[in-house]
């Protein structure tokens, strides 16, 4: 399944590619430099061919096999593993789910003229003998320059871009509608979904466990009995709904050790989140009112805590990543994505633009690493009175400062993590140049990570009526 979703072609797709030529996989002719790991290819069926075929396959779903007597060598690709660089994607009506536009094709015909999908017959779309694979490609957005082969007829390179995403989508059908990334990947929260829809992830047999609070409940039991975070975490009465969150059901199948911590690291910081709302003043407790900033949300599931847990506050996600399936966005009416960069001047005008008009706005930066710590720091001091709060727990330092903490938690005999803490306090409080308080460093020990300290800096409002300061260039 692992390899279907990322365009990695197995064993039995890559059999069933070379089948139509009746061509037999056999070694190359051994080199000095080969040797038995790179060339050294056994019969079909045994074990020492699958684990090397597997070596064969590379980033981006390309293969070198070597084909027949000659020797020849082909590169197969069963699909282009970036599909969000394709020039279309459709989501599903019900549940959200984001596909490839080129997913409806049969990459295995386009390449052999052979699917070999018996006993069951191919459900993908045939595309007419004889069309030419790199054009295909290139209509789909896969490649940056058209076939430039004279040699191949006019109907190899007969289908426009456009007309292959019209019978790609007419594959999909009524229950698929195409899905645009607003603003370069920016999702756009309840577009078109049922209110009740139910993840397809979660429906399926084997998924079905993931998204329910016994199973999570008995994982914490077994391997982190003691941690108060994630017991207080799955006794949340919204918890069992966020598990069923639809188009989220990919998230709870992941790795379970890093997810665990995530999800602690999520809650550390959503307890942070209630203490400074609590602080500010008598505030709602659904959220009211308010707009958080998850900065690096990375796949959200922070977000998703702080979205279920303030189900009236907006939760906005900034990431640099285009290629994550984030349907669960659009199922959400708090919830945004905005694929961004941070390091562009456009991140000071999306954190002006989404508090604006907002009675309470905090930024958060959960295990940021290198100069992503100082880039929230000085974002947050630029953006001025807009922004109440800023929840910052750093990973590491790189560069001249990263350098300059190792040089002091050596001449010292002190934790690293400590001093880059203190450091980042520092050069926070300097910037604000007491515009705002900033609290000292503090540990979290439930946080199931050796990272994890967060440092807080709060703004007091002026009172209703007063002028606000402008924001000021960050530093």
């Amino acid at each position: 399944r692992g390899r279907r979703e990322t365009g990695v072609p197995s064993m039995a797709d890559v059999q069933s590619m070379l089948g139509a030529a009746g061509a037999d996989i056999a070694p190359p002719s051994p080199t000095p430099k080969q040797g038995a790991k790179t060339g050294d290819i056994a019969s079909p069926g045994s074990k020492g061919a699958r684990r090397r075929t597997k070596a064969h396959v590379g980033e981006g779903g390309a293969s070198s096999i070597v084909l027949g007597s000659e020797g020849q060598q082909w590169q197969l690709r069963a699909r282009f593993a970036g599909a969000g660089r394709e020039r279309g994607e459709v989501a599903h009506r019900a549940s959200g789910e984001v596909r490839a536009v080129g997913d409806a094709i049969c990459w295995a015909r386009l390449f052999s003229h052979d699917c070999r999908s018996e006993p069951e017959p191919c459900d993908l779309h045939h595309l007419p003998p004889g069309t030419c694979p790199a054009h295909t490609r290139w209509a789909l957005g896969q490649r940056r320059r058209d076939c430039a082969d004279e040699g191949h007829g006019g109907e190899a390179h007969a289908l426009t871009p456009d007309a292959l995403s019209a019978v790609c989508l007419a594959w999909y059908g009524d229950k698929w509608e195409p899905y645009d990334r607003q603003g370069g990947g920016e999702a756009q929260a309840g577009a078109g979904v049922a209110p009740d829809a139910l993840c397809l992830e979660c429906e399926e047999e084997d998924g079905s466990v993931y998204c329910t609070l016994g199973f999570w409940q008995d994982e914490v039991e077994r391997r982190h009995p003691a941690n108060a975070h994630l017991q207080a975490l799955f006794a949340e009465a919204w918890m069992p709904e966020l598990l069923r969150a639809p188009g989220s059901g990919r998230l709870w199948k992941g790795h379970r050790r890093r997810l665990l911590k995530e999800l602690s690291e999520a809650y550390a910081m959503l307890l942070r989140v209630r203490r400074e709302r609590g602080a500010a003043s008598e505030r709602p407790a659904d959220g009211a009112g308010s707009v958080l900033f998850d900065v690096c949300s990375g796949k959200g599931v922070a977000s998703l805590v702080l979205a279920y847990a303030l189900p009236s506050a907006r939760i906005v996600m900034v990431d640099s990543d285009e290629g994550m399936n984030l349907s669960y966005v659009r199922m959400r009416q708090n919830l945004s994505f905005h694929q961004l960069d941070v390091f562009k001047p456009r991140f000071e005008q999306l954190l002006a633009s989404e508090a604006a008009g907002a009675d309470w706005a905090c930024v958060i930066g959960t295990h940021l690493c290198g100069a992503l710590s100082p880039r929230l720091i000085g974002a947050y001091v630029g953006a001025g009175a807009v922004l109440d709060v800023l929840l910052l727990s750093p990973c590491c330092l790189k560069g001249w400062l990263g350098q300059a903490v190792m040089r002091e938690a050596k001449a010292n005999g002190r934790n690293k993590y400590s001093v880059l803490l203190e450091e980042l306090s520092v050069l926070l409080d300097s910037m604000l140049a007491g515009s705002a308080q900033v609290g000292a460093p503090e540990l979290d020990l439930e946080v199931l990570s050796p990272v994890n300290g967060f440092i807080t800096a709060r703004r007091t409002r002026p009172p209703s009526g007063a002028p606000i300061d402008p924001p000021r260039a960050a530093a």
